[in-house]
């Protein structure tokens, strides 16, 4: 949301949670400027809701373009099945 405001110009700025039985889904999107993919630079913002959605497991997806505004979606298994997942893999280590 930062980002909106400072940099964006946006008028609208969404935001929709919703889960599946295995995952959590976060969509954060705005009206505002948008930017190139390919142009973009990954700033301390984008960077670190990377990072978070990658250490619990999840995959982040950025949609925008100039003059169309931006759609990050966020997905993360919910932690019921991280665990499940985990005790697998340490099953199968033994």
């Amino acid at each position: 949301m930062t980002n909106t405001l400072k940099y964006a110009h946006a008028s609208n700025f969404e935001t929709r949670v919703s889960y599946k039985a295995k995952e959590l889904r976060l969509e954060l999107r705005d009206d505002g400027d948008g930017f190139k993919l390919k142009d973009r630079h990954d700033g301390v913002g984008l960077v670190g809701m990377r990072e978070r959605v990658e250490q619990m497991g999840g995959e982040l997806e950025i949609r925008s373009s100039r003059g169309e505004g931006t759609k990050i979606s966020e997905y993360c298994p919910l932690m019921e099945n991280r665990r499940h997942d985990i005790q697998k893999e340490t099953c199968s280590e033994v």
